[in-house]
């Protein structure tokens, strides 16, 4: 199992001052309602079972969570003394199913991106995952989450910055993936921001292949990159436009 960094305290403090621990402010674990049928097309796997029992993660607003852990001192942007402070960054567990398309269970293609918050993600065991992410200019990048020792170029911790679209697919059709968010200043449903494919070919038509392939129920991920000990990545069918690493 693979371990994050310390990435995490380094992003919390280029991203917001801390402030004086606020009562009023924290929420410590949130109840979370349990929904134990996967929502996916595709079969709920032994490893997804053994995970969600052995964490207490349930399906919450078509995503399998953990109950989070919110952090009792609050921040504010550097720039902006003045303003509202939030709690300075939010913790959960997170699982990808085997085949699973888009962050959100049994909506595949769908895209999400986050404002006002930079989210670390770092995976842990499973299935890699293909990270998809388009940014202001509507460049479109490509990078593998998952161990290195499956691949040196699989990275164990990846940042998404604030604005980017984002989505996700697993590599595997018969493994489900355990991750984990850091999100700093703490996440907050009501700033994401979901993207439908159909939104999305609309507004991107330069990457209308990958959408539309992402968008399909069936698993067509191109599984090369798991078989591969190179340093270079070949990039699934549809991403064959995407340049850079995501930096």
């Amino acid at each position: 199992m693979i371990r994050a960094p310390h990435t995490v305290l380094l992003v919390a403090a280029a991203v917001a001052c801390l402030c004086k621990p606020s009562p009023s402010l924290f929420t410590g674990p949130r109840p979370i309602t349990s929904q134990p049928e996967s929502v996916n097309t595709r079969p709920v796997t032994a490893d997804l079972v053994k995970i969600r029992e052995a964490l207490g993660i349930a399906l919450v607003n078509d995503m399998y969570l953990d109950r989070p852990y919110i952090s009792p001192e609050t921040a504010q942007p550097c720039g902006n003394p003045d303003g509202v402070g939030r709690p300075a960054f939010s913790h959960v567990h997170s699982i990808f199913e085997a085949g699973q398309k888009g962050p959100l269970l049994g909506r595949p293609g769908f895209w999400i991106r986050q404002t006002n918050a930079t989210m670390v993600l770092s995976f842990h065991d499973g299935c890699p995952l293909q990270l998809y992410r388009i940014l202001s200019d509507g460049e479109l990048h490509t990078e593998i989450v998952g161990s290195p020792l499956t691949s040196p170029s699989f990275r164990p911790t990846t940042v998404l910055r604030s604005g980017e679209l984002v989505t996700l697919e697993s590599l595997c059709a018969d493994r489900a993936t355990l991750v984990s968010f850091v999100t700093v200043p703490a996440w907050n449903p009501r700033l994401r921001e979901e993207l439908d494919p159909t939104k999305m070919a609309a507004e991107y038509p330069q990457h209308a292949q990958l959408i539309s392939r992402l968008a399909s129920p069936e698993f067509n991920a191109d599984q090369g990159p798991l078989f591969s000990t190179s340093d270079t990545v070949a990039a699934p069918e549809g991403a064959a436009e995407a340049t850079g690493d995501g930096q």
